[in-house]
């Protein structure tokens, strides 16, 4: 995936115990991700019933890989880190606050390792892409969250998705 700047970046080992990050001629593997979701829910979430007049009754919404949700394990674009984690066992407060709201979470999305970058790329996972212009970055670590947004807001999009969540991380 091509950078802010139109540069490519890459990760390789230097050793057993490290990664370092490094301009480079592009990789021969295939890491772009043609879904923005780590992880889409079989049935959505609510927490009130759907036909209920709660003031987000309707809403439908993705929080980004590093927001708890009750029942999955926080995965924060990490899967060394998945796969040592519990699942969580309570909701983050505003995930928890818009499901008592009345609004239904349908999934989880990616995101750069440990928000730690601002391209948006993942190395373990694939890069998000940008649906509305492709080969540019969709950017930050909640690059998950902006694709699904450009690529399913509102009704009848790709994702009938209303809204998703994201983090600031470095402002």
């Amino acid at each position: 995936m091509q950078g802010r700047m139109g540069r490519r970046w890459f990760a390789t080992s230097a050793s057993s115990n490290s990664c370092a990050a490094y301009r480079g001629r592009p990789s021969t593997i295939k890491r772009h991700s043609l879904d923005p979701f780590i992880k889409r829910f079989s049935q959505p979430r609510f927490f009130v019933n759907p036909s209920s007049d709660a003031p987000l009754n309707g809403l439908r919404f993705a929080a980004k890989d590093n927001l708890d949700v009750r029942g999955t394990v926080t995965g924060v674009g990490s899967p060394k880190w998945a796969s040592q984690a519990a699942p969580a066992t309570r909701d983050a407060l505003i995930v928890e606050e818009l499901l008592r709201g009345g609004a239904c979470l349908v999934g989880k999305t990616h995101m750069d390792e440990l928000a730690y970058s601002i391209s948006g790329d993942n190395w373990h996972y694939g890069d998000c892409q940008n649906p509305k212009f492709p080969g540019l970055a969709v950017g930050g670590s909640s690059s998950g969250s902006a694709a699904t947004v450009a690529e399913g807001e509102g009704a009848g999009g790709k994702f009938d998705l209303d809204f998703s969540l994201g983090t600031d991380t470095c402002g």
